[in-house]
């Protein structure tokens, strides 16, 4: 319909946006408006992540050097995979993307690693994308969470989402919820706490 190839001829615009050298407050405004267009729309996460280098933009964002853009890039990606297995599915296997999202996961500003847990969490509610983050090196990111003091609901929070992560990241015969934690490698008493929240 009319309605969706204007809001793709948008994605494509605000995708030029994300460009790195682009000032931050434009990139700001950019993710935001993707998030908000991913949210509870499949159709839209779908043609957001198989919009033209995208992708690659979204990565460059997570980086360190991005600034404060890095946790609305890491949202984008969470609304993506969140609503759509299939976009789930494009995020897992571009290259780099859960590698940036799993060093993000333990960087010291919190409101950044939750929103790089979440995710991370989001991408392993699919089988597609759950195999990948196996074999990313994303667990040993998650579990790091688990070493990290906070009594907060931010920290509750993030908690909660790392273990599940790790939980939905097991390998498929480890259905047992008292095998997850050794799967996962994650400390065995918080882990079940934040599960069991």
């Amino acid at each position: 319909c009319k309605l969706q190839m204007l809001k793709e001829g948008a994605i494509r615009a605000l995708c030029s946006l994300l460009d790195i050298n682009r000032i931050e407050a434009v990139r700001y405004q950019a993710c935001c408006a993707l998030s908000e267009l991913a949210f509870q729309d499949p159709h839209q996460c779908d043609a957001i992540v198989q919009c033209p280098r995208m992708l690659e933009r979204i990565v460059a964002l997570l980086h360190p050097r991005a600034g404060r853009t890095q946790v609305d890039a890491a949202r984008i990606v969470n609304n993506c995979a969140a609503f759509s297995a299939l976009a789930a599915e494009h995020i897992a296997r571009f290259p780099g993307m859960v590698a940036a999202l799993s060093i993000l996961a333990t960087r010291k500003d919190i409101g950044t690693r939750l929103m790089a847990v979440a995710a991370l969490h989001a991408l392993s509610c699919h089988g597609s994308s759950r195999r990948v983050l196996a074999s990313e090196g994303a667990r040993e990111a998650l579990w790091r969470v688990f070493e990290m003091d906070g009594e907060d609901e931010e920290s509750q929070r993030m908690t909660t989402l790392a273990a599940l992560a790790l939980v939905n990241s097991c390998e498929e015969d480890a259905v047992r919820f008292e095998d997850a934690h050794d799967c996962a490698g994650a400390p065995a008493e918080r882990f079940e706490g934040a599960v069991r929240r």
